[in-house]
């Protein structure tokens, strides 16, 4: 995956910022990673009849708010995780991960003002999106990943950090699901930010069912809705919900009908699952964005 990533954004290259990085952001959205932006489509806040695309800054940079990067202490050990991680897998890196997740931290707002609607409700047109940001092709990350039929500069951190800090996102992103001496260090470091001891470690065979509970949970919804509720339940949920609005009461039975086997599977024949758990996480998340 990572080899995928330098191949996508090479620490060196003729072929410009904006292309580039641009690239990357989509290369990493496909395996579940948010980097620099983190990219959404929900409910329009003023027309929930419509469907707009957030553009949001990320809900964690690296630590887990941004606050922590104001204890010096903290960032000088987890400067010290990166660069062990990193180290083990063949990446020599002087510590200007850390050095830039600091200045993304300084210039994005708290969780508070990221949850406020008001704060962050602020439409734009993808053009004049564009301008806020010309190192990234707003245009290009919504054509490649809209529906078939939508219609719709200065250099001041060097291309090596930037590669680094991506792959250091897909790393953080996917620490759980791999089981592999190298990344340690960083199992120990969240650990002790989640106040726990160090050593603690999840049985795997628990990572695996949470993994596919996350992945699959329609089919295993299936399973207990066909032995937990009749028919009579459903229609009962449904004569007492609040007129005119449409909501999923108990158990869905459109997209998919839990009930029926055959639209089950249709829900997810865009998913292909092997025998291993890694290849399945991010199979799961390339198919989720789809």
């Amino acid at each position: 995956m990572l080899a995928g990533l330098a191949k996508t954004y090479p620490e060196s290259s003729n072929k410009g910022v904006e292309n580039n990085l641009t690239d990357a952001i989509l290369h990493l959205m496909k395996t579940g990673t948010v980097d620099l932006a983190d990219f959404s489509v929900y409910a329009d806040d003023r027309d929930p009849d419509s469907v707009a695309v957030f553009v949001m800054p990320p809900s964690e940079i690296g630590l887990p708010a941004k606050q922590y990067y104001n204890d010096t202490n903290l960032v000088a050990d987890y400067k010290v995780i990166v660069g062990r991680v990193l180290w083990n897998m063949g990446i020599q890196e002087p510590g200007s991960i850390v050095e830039f997740e600091t200045k993304l931290a300084s210039v994005t707002p708290d969780a508070t003002t990221l949850a406020d609607v008001t704060k962050y409700y602020n439409p734009l047109s993808v053009d004049e999106t564009q301008s806020l940001l010309p190192e990234v092709s707003f245009s290009a990350i919504i054509s490649e990943l809209a529906p078939p039929g939508y219609k719709g500069d200065r250099l001041i951190t060097t291309r090596e950090t930037v590669q680094h800090f991506l792959k250091w996102k897909v790393t953080q992103n996917y620490v759980d699901s791999i089981q592999d001496p190298k990344l340690k260090p960083l199992w120990e470091f969240n650990n002790r930010l989640a106040g726990k001891d160090p050593e603690a470690t999840e049985v795997r065979w628990r990572t695996c069912i949470k993994s596919l509970d996350n992945s699959l949970g329609w089919i295993l919804s299936r399973f207990y809705v066909l032995d937990s509720f009749p028919k009579s339940s459903k229609e009962l949920g449904d004569k007492i919900k609040v007129e005119n609005i449409i909501q999923k009461i108990g158990y869905p039975t459109k997209s998919p009908d839990v009930t029926d086997a055959a639209d089950v599977k249709q829900y997810y024949q865009g998913l292909n699952m092997s025998n291993e758990t890694f290849e399945n996480v991010v199979a799961v998340a390339k198919f989720e964005l789809e």
